[in-house]
């Protein structure tokens, strides 16, 4: 049997040959010893399980704290694993004066207590002095205040003009002014609905064509699995139409009428020539036309996110509708709401019509 390791599903059974589970000792040129028996398909699935208990995302970040320390102990001429309490500490000092946000180090010092434990060492993160330095870094360094400004419905307006007016073919302006009013009315992650690449897809979390149910006046938005939803309970979102200039359910019908056919499995937001699209050109997009808004570096596409939750808020909203607009589960949704400053000249409330 051969264990596969992979990305997304690192172990698979395949073939009737034996390689060693990741973290097992194996003899000279790999052969197992005579006294470790063949992992058999148990062992697999307990191997898988355990690795999948972290999110993909998850396990990204610690990787890269992990790369992080080790570079570190080699500088410092100290081992990474096991290490000491001493070490981790003075890599939490590296990380302060590098100016490392107190978020992020206490991330990176997280992955080390992470690879111990999968090593079955004990955590050199756990004392009271390793606390105490971390909590130190939130109190010397305070969190950062959030400086990206919300897409409000003003600026929503001033978006599709531009796309309006722009050379690109009619099936990309569709495509384009359908990603931003799904994002801001339905308040998604920029990784609930673009893909990882224009060729890959998460086919857990990438909004599906199956995921979009289109009616004559609402459209309902099926979110599988996301950040605060690790284990895919799932949550559907509807939108309804607004019957204005800037409404969802005529930007995703006119981009449904004329989008290339596909699976049902395949994602819903893809470009003319049947590539997928990314957070990052979703990105760009946004930049290209928020051409003439003043501070259109402090935009991103979490801005449709933040400005979702800031037009509710100045819309009288109460916290809870506002809470499960954007399907928090706490507080925190109060960090993204802003004070929204309208944009002079430009109508969020015209008649409708062009992209919809």
């Amino acid at each position: 049997m051969i264990l596969l390791i992979s990305k997304d599903d690192p172990v698979q059974e395949t073939g009737t040959t034996r390689q060693s589970l990741p973290g097992s000792h194996t003899g000279h040129l790999g052969r197992s010893p005579a006294h470790i028996r063949c992992p058999d398909r148990l062992d697999v699935t307990v191997a898988r399980l355990q690795y999948h208990h972290l999110a993909s995302t998850t396990r990204t970040t610690y990787n890269a704290g992990w790369a992080r320390f080790k570079e570190f102990c080699i500088n410092d001429h100290t081992s990474p694993l096991p290490t000491t309490e001493n070490s981790v500490l003075r890599f939490i000092a590296h990380l302060f004066l590098q100016n490392i946000s107190p978020a992020t180090i206490k991330v990176y010092v997280a992955s080390i207590a992470k690879v111990h434990a999968e090593a079955s060492l004990p955590s050199p993160t756990a004392s009271a002095s390793v606390l105490r330095a971390v909590d130190g870094c939130r109190r010397i360094c305070p969190k950062a205040v959030d400086g990206r400004l919300p897409i409000t419905l003003d600026i929503m307006r001033r978006l599709k003009d531009n796309i309006r007016s722009s050379a690109l073919s009619a099936y990309s302006k569709l495509l384009i002014w359908s990603t931003f009013t799904t994002a801001f009315f339905a308040a998604l992650r920029v990784s609930e609905f673009t893909s990882q690449s224009t060729r890959h897809y998460d086919d857990r979390r990438t909004l599906s064509t199956s995921d979009v149910t289109i009616g004559s006046e609402s459209v309902v938005i099926s979110v599988r699995r996301s950040k605060t939803d690790q284990f895919g309970h799932g949550y559907k979102i509807t939108l309804v139409s607004t019957s204005r200039s800037v409404c969802p359910v005529t930007a995703i019908q006119n981009y449904a009428a004329v989008r290339i056919p596909t699976q049902q499995s395949h994602p819903f937001f893809l470009q003319q020539d049947g590539q997928f699209v990314t957070r990052t050109q979703v990105d760009r997009w946004l930049q290209i036309f928020l051409n003439g808004t003043p501070g259109r570096e402090r935009y991103s596409t979490h801005s449709f996110r933040i400005g979702a939750a800031s037009t509710a808020a100045s819309n009288g909203a109460p916290d809870s509708a506002i809470q499960t607009i954007g399907r928090w589960k706490s507080s925190c949704f109060t960090r993204y709401v802003r004070t929204a400053v309208p944009t002079p000249g430009l109508d969020a409330y015209g008649t409708n019509s062009g992209l919809g």
